[in-house]
């Protein structure tokens, strides 16, 4: 590390401040307006990038209560369906609705393909 008042020349990447004069190191007017200017359009292009981000967040929101509820209907409605399945096979129906076009219970009941039958 070189010390103040030697003639070595330091690495442009070393931060040591300490003894220097920044007072004869002016800015120009240009400089500051395009440093300005740079800051304005990064602060804007941010803030429509945070934007752009909310909007984003608000469309999943809605999408994500039409999704819900589009399930809780599809589950009511799937209720509704195994209960009307239910009572399509309920046995009690099932014969009234064979005695009202004439079917009758069976005598007998033969068993095909068992067994029991075979020599």
């Amino acid at each position: 590390m070189a010390r103040a008042g030697s003639n070595t020349v330091r690495p442009r990447g070393e931060a040591n401040l300490v003894g220097r004069n920044f007072v004869a190191r002016r800015v120009s007017t240009a400089a500051w307006r395009r440093t300005g200017a740079a800051v304005l359009v990064g602060l804007v292009v941010g803030g429509m990038l945070l934007v752009s981000l909310r909007m984003a967040i608000v469309r999943s929101r809605y999408a994500l209560a039409d999704a819900a509820a589009t399930e809780t209907a599809l589950m009511a409605a799937e209720r509704e369906a195994a209960v009307t399945l239910r009572e399509m096979r309920d046995p009690r129906r099932l014969t009234a609705l064979a005695e009202a076009q004439g079917f009758v219970r069976p005598e007998r009941v033969v068993e095909l393909g068992s067994e029991a039958t075979a020599p």
